[in-house]
């Protein structure tokens, strides 16, 4: 029987491409995505999204405290199959490699802000089938500030940045709501209660009073995810230190794997299918992912010389001795499925 009666493709996608300099229409996303996060793979540009609620040339780098820009020449539109990109050379060098990472939202609301203090409003695009939601709202420096996020489950990955200069704060369930990390930096996990205020629950999140996630008047972007089974799955699991290292079920062959040590001082670190076949051409029809993007600022991909991770029918496996990935007892997951064990049209899952 079918995990999920849709493939992960229709609302998640890892798509390649080289740069032109010029207006650039991406095609092959497979939908048309409400989150574009882009890297240049082989260069020290910064980490860029963007998204349909604040408006396709507005971005945030992710590796950064950046105050949210708009350039008409980053991305200028979001299209039914992918985007159309403008001149902005972080996005669009000619003759540089890049990767996007799509998500589909598709619904919208608006309205006000509950909890505690003034009621402020809030935009939101969100996905109850992929579990995916977007939400712009405002600040009003009181805790127990709550932000509907119309994902009707209890989200358990939070990325909120204000559009100010100011860090990116994390939430992901394994930690609970009073430790936090931060996107922009290599900062083991911090205990701020005055950031997200209480676990959410399936209709809000709720926020301190701490500038970084709730200031008076300031506003904010945030991203929630809710695991979806056979499409995407978080978590944490402990490294044993060996390039035979732990395995870790997802219920999927994964697209994409985001892991952070958050015990220790550490980059985030990126993999994902549509990355390898770009700087290890040849290799995608093997399991090993080699190449790693980091989320740091002006990072390059880096290329192991050996095989890092496996990414197997269900899961994936750890195959290096890297304290970053392989150290520790809060070794953090967030993963999105290239094709679930069982699909809808009752395909079985196979490794890569």
């Amino acid at each position: 029987m079918a995990y999920i009666s849709f493939q992960p493709s229709d609302f998640f996608n890892a798509t390649t491409y080289v740069g032109t300099g010029a207006s650039h229409a991406i095609t092959g996303v497979g939908f048309q995505p409400d989150a574009v996060w882009i890297k240049e793979t082989g260069g020290t540009e910064n980490h860029s999204i963007q998204n349909s609620v604040v408006g396709s040339t507005s971005y945030v780098n992710t590796d950064r405290t950046n105050a949210e820009a708009t350039n008409a020449e980053s991305v200028k539109s979001f299209d039914a199959d992918g985007f159309t990109l403008g001149t902005r050379g972080a996005v669009n060098n000619s003759s540089d490699e890049y990767i996007s990472w799509n998500w589909k939202a598709g619904s919208t609301a608006s309205g006000a802000t509950t909890g505690s203090g003034t009621a402020k409003t809030y935009s939101a695009g969100y996905n109850t089938t992929s579990g995916f939601s977007i939400v712009k709202y405002t600040g009003n420096g009181t805790t127990g500030h709550t932000i509907p996020h119309h994902l009707g489950a209890v989200p358990e990955t939070i990325f909120v940045k204000s559009t100010a200069i100011n860090n990116w704060n994390c939430y992901a369930e394994p930690l609970t709501a009073a430790y936090i990390l931060r996107l922009n930096t290599t900062a083991s996990s911090a205990n701020e209660t005055n950031r997200f205020q209480a676990t959410p629950t399936s209709t809000v999140f709720s926020l301190g009073d701490d500038a970084h996630t709730n200031g008076n008047d300031v506003d904010y972007i945030a991203y929630l995810w809710t695991p979806i089974k056979g499409y995407s799955s978080f978590g944490e699991f402990t490294g044993n230190g060996d390039d035979d290292g732990p395995f870790v079920y997802t219920g999927f062959r994964p697209a994409y794997v985001m892991l952070r040590n958050s015990s220790a001082t550490q980059s985030w670190q990126i993999y994902t299918n549509g990355t390898n076949s770009v700087a290890q051409k040849g290799m995608q029809s093997w399991n090993e992912m080699t190449t790693l993007g980091r989320l740091k600022a002006d990072a390059d991909e880096a290329a192991s010389t050996k095989n890092a991770m496996d990414f197997l029918s269900n899961g994936f496996k750890i195959r290096t001795t890297a304290s970053d990935i392989n150290s520790g007892t809060n070794i953090l997951w967030f993963a999105f499925a290239e094709f679930p064990i069982v699909s809808s049209n009752d395909v079985p899952g196979i490794a890569r």
